[in-house]
């Protein structure tokens, strides 16, 4: 648990116990609390607690098992299919963020025989530099709006993909963070423009891997304003429970990589832009069936 854990904690307990108090009637005379460093501060030093700098650390099959990683995984298998009893499969979604390159070569090409050297591929972009998309499945196999984060401070920085953009390209809701990664802030406006519309308030599950910016009380908060409940995947499962990571977003990708490689066949010349890597993995993302992202619920055996 970090400085900012420790202040969300503070917070929470304090709106529980304005709510225990009868919705902050009693504690009218009160100062709002708003858990300041300086309240942190007091309260590692009373506990006597200090903030170290965070190191990463093994973890043995011996302390896997004493996670007990199976009654885990059937806990969340149990609670999803039981959401998908209650709401209906077409009201359990999975979002998982995933980047798109814009260069989506493919892994190897050939070349003569003997020769040494890679198969170069000429580009303006660097695999470094990509976009990160982030798709969004219901266990019924539809499909929400695709979304994508690019790097930049205001939705100026967005021109380059949305000036003289494909039908493709339109249809993709953009959203801009300062490192082009998935944010607090991004994360709620995803859910107030693309999962409210969808579920239109109704009773509906999310599930969502570990990753911070999930989980954080702004977003535990909102979920249940919009009568959205949140399942979070067992850490270290998303590969064999994610419906997204299990059967989705590989086929994605091979489709990206396809639809590059036929672009550049026809045309060897055609830069690579932000603007044709949202297109492509619109496209791409339009063509994953609805058979195909029902079997990927299948896989994660979370529907038969």
């Amino acid at each position: 648990m970090g400085h900012q854990q420790i202040k969300e904690a503070a917070l929470e307990m304090a709106a529980d116990v304005r709510v225990d108090a009868g919705g902050g009637r009693a504690l009218r005379h009160h100062r709002a609390f708003t858990a300041s460093d300086g309240f942190v501060s007091a309260f590692k030093q009373r506990n006597r607690l200090s903030s170290h700098r965070c190191s990463l650390l093994h973890i043995s099959e011996r302390e896997r098992a004493a996670r007990d990683i199976p009654e885990e995984c059937f806990q969340f298998i149990t609670a999803v299919r039981s959401a998908i009893e209650e709401f209906g499969a077409a009201r359990v979604l999975n979002m998982d963020e995933t980047p798109t390159q814009m260069c989506d070569m493919p892994v190897t090409a050939v070349v003569a025989t003997g020769v040494k050297e890679p198969a170069r591929i000429k580009t303006s972009f660097l695999t470094k530099h990509n976009i990160t998309t982030f798709p969004c499945i219901a266990a019924d196999g539809s499909k929400l709006q695709l979304c994508a984060v690019t790097k930049g401070k205001t939705s100026r920085s967005l021109r380059k993909i949305t000036d003289g953009a494909s039908a493709a390209v339109r249809k993709v809701r953009l959203y801009t963070s300062v490192k082009g990664w998935m944010t607090v802030d991004v994360m709620l406006k995803w859910l107030s423009d693309v999962v409210r519309p969808y579920t239109g308030g109704a009773p509906a599950a999310l599930l969502l891997d570990r990753y911070g910016c999930h989980w954080t009380r702004e977003v535990r908060l909102a979920a249940p304003a919009m009568n959205l409940r949140l399942i979070q995947v067992p850490g270290g499962c998303t590969a064999t429970l994610q419906p997204l990571d299990v059967n989705f977003n590989g086929p994605m990708l091979k489709a990206r990589q396809r639809i590059w490689r036929q672009n550049k066949i026809r045309m060897p010349h055609l830069p690579d832009t932000y603007q044709l890597a949202v297109e492509r993995t619109q496209l791409a993302y339009e063509s994953m069936s609805k058979e195909l992202t029902r079997c990927a619920w299948e896989k994660a055996q979370l529907i038969d």
